[in-house]
């Protein structure tokens, strides 16, 4: 399943990093994830404060890209994404009458790794198959187009078989898990959500496909965080 830490999702394809935390202020935290990351889509690092406010403070990679940061009082998240093999380092900084301040830093060791016997199989289809909601292949989904779905989606020819869903929040540790037998959203899986709202993540793992011709294709993990 895809790892977590501190209720905090990482997804896990072809990254591996070895984390090594610079305490400057332990009232910060930069939070990894068993040392896994992603290469081809956005990786998840929890940030929480026991002293400053996180809405003050500013956040700086060394490398990748550095996405739509989330922020609560006391925790929150970050997207890094477009990783190359190497290092990077994350960065807390303090605004200030001099300028900024360093307040922590996290420096991450990352390495390709081989691909599993699942990922090659899907690296020989022709067609490589994609899940979306709503047209949003994983990432971020808006909530006004995220309220509105009722259906997961896959390119033609492929058809969802089963998955199993995990809802949560960048706001708690507490997850909820359901699944789906279709595409189509079923009356128990629409009672979680309808309730999702901006900070919602929603995690589909254990993804089974076919195509046409009854083969079954897994998939790793697709992960979405609703957004304003």
């Amino acid at each position: 399943m895809t790892q977590f830490l501190s209720g905090l999702f990482f997804m896990t394809s072809s990254l591996t990093c070895v984390c090594q935390q610079h305490k400057l202020d332990s009232t910060i935290n930069i939070d990894g994830a068993k040392k896994l990351l992603y290469a081809k889509d956005f990786n998840i690092l929890g940030i929480s404060s026991s002293g400053d406010s996180i809405q003050n403070l500013i956040f700086k990679s060394s490398q990748g890209y550095l996405d739509n940061f989330d922020k609560g009082i006391v925790n929150g998240l970050l997207y890094l994404s477009d990783l190359k093999p190497g290092n990077v380092t994350v960065s807390v900084f303090k605004k200030a009458d001099t300028g900024l301040v360093l307040k922590n830093y996290k420096t991450y060791k990352v390495i390709v790794r081989p691909l599993t016997a699942d990922e090659k199989k899907i690296a020989q289809l022709k067609i490589k198959p994609v899940l979306s909601i709503a047209g949003y292949p994983s990432g971020q989904i808006p909530f006004d187009i995220a309220k509105m779905a009722t259906s997961v989606s896959l390119n033609k020819p492929y058809r969802l078989r089963k998955a199993q869903v995990y809802f949560g929040s960048i706001h708690t540790s507490d997850l909820i898990a359901t699944s789906l037998r279709s595409g189509i959203f079923d009356d128990l899986f629409l009672q979680y959500w309808k309730h999702i709202g901006p900070g919602a993540i929603v995690i589909f793992d254990n993804i089974e496909i076919t195509d046409p011709n009854a083969n079954v294709y897994k998939l790793n993990s697709v992960n979405f965080v609703i957004v304003e």
